[in-house]
């Protein structure tokens, strides 16, 4: 009987991947190679982590037609409750007391602070730091939910959100170059005062709907075929850093769902759900950790990311004992 268990313990290292990313150690290593290596390996976190939810979400939503609606509902408002509780967590409650922005920054992401405007435009526009992932979902499930509805094949909708993706490369490149113009000056107007959060609304519709097209389509399992496309995205992948249109990441990304998702893990159904909460846990209070280790260590030296990981770690399987314990059934709408 097929089984999820590869997604649940991958996602949990995902989430430890995310925290290296945001304490930003893997750029200090000084072997060029090793470093581009680990650069590619880390960055596959969110893609993954859409990926899944995309998988699981529109599985459902294809299989059964009739409760779509209600499928779709129910996600969002999960990805709404985490977001709103976090966002006020961090930029209210964290920055309120002299927090001062306690993530790290990141793909996409901005600070909270600054007032109650800039509190509410962080809330709609942009995301808060790390926390643009569930930001990214509130938008890009429903639009992905309408596309389905007009009637346009998942694999059409795939290639919308790899278009979408080429498109913030482009946006990025351009919008942060010297003297722009034409419309570049749109795009630099709003890059530079982070009017809007396209990196989260582009990422989130070519990951989410590559999870759609493995709901529909299912995996493959031609090892020659995945070998090639691996290759292929790696070898796009090292340009990438000259600011290239980032299509290697899509292969890269692909290749690893596929195998994942065809990987049958044995191991305690338990153990597995514990992962899962862990993953989720560790992603939405990672910010936090970070800062508080920050006060003692540098977290972008060996030493520091350690402690910083073994810290969170430590933290979020404490927090799935605490919350079964009475009184405490109320830490479950954390996450």
């Amino acid at each position: 009987m097929k089984n999820y268990n590869s997604i649940d313990l991958t996602k949990f290292i995902l989430s430890i991947f995310v925290i290296t990313i945001h304490c930003y150690i893997v750029p200090t290593i000084q072997q060029p190679l090793l470093r581009d290596i680990c650069m590619m390996i880390q960055y596959t976190a969110v893609p993954l982590f859409f990926c899944f939810t995309g998988y699981f979400l529109f599985r459902r939503v294809l299989l059964a037609p009739e409760g779509a609606k209600k499928n779709i509902k129910r996600a969002w408002l999960r990805f709404g409750k985490l977001y709103l509780i976090w966002f006020i967590i961090y930029s209210v409650i964290i920055d309120g007391q002299g927090g001062g922005g306690v993530c790290v920054g990141g793909g996409g992401g901005v600070g909270g602070g600054g007032g109650g405007v800039n509190i509410l435009h962080n809330l709609f526009c942009r995301g808060y730091n790390h926390l643009w992932y569930l930001w990214s979902g509130l938008y890009c499930i429903p639009i992905i939910y309408l596309l389905l509805k007009i009637k346009i094949k998942p694999t059409a909708i795939f290639i919308i959100g790899i278009i979408a993706y080429i498109f913030f490369r482009v946006y990025s490149h351009y919008g942060s170059v010297d003297n722009p113009q034409g419309i570049c000056r749109l795009f630099a107007y709003i890059w530079e005062h982070h009017l809007f959060n396209v990196f989260g609304i582009c990422n989130g519709l070519c990951y989410l709907s590559m999870g759609l097209l493995f709901a529909q389509k299912g995996t493959t399992k031609n090892k020659r075929w995945l070998f090639t496309l691996f290759i292929l995205g790696i070898l796009l992948s090292i340009p990438d850093r000259n600011r290239t249109l980032g299509i290697g990441m899509i292969l890269i990304t692909y290749v690893a769902c596929n195998l994942i998702l065809n990987w049958n893990l044995k191991m305690n159904k338990n153990i597995a759900m514990q992962f899962r909460e862990a993953s989720t846990f560790i992603y939405v209070v990672h910010g936090a950790t970070i800062a508080l280790t920050s006060k003692w260590l540098s977290v972008n030296q060996l030493n520091g990311w350690i402690a910083c990981v073994l810290f969170t770690v430590f933290s979020a399987f404490l927090f799935i004992k605490l919350k079964e314990q009475k009184g405490f059934s109320w830490l479950k709408q954390l996450i």
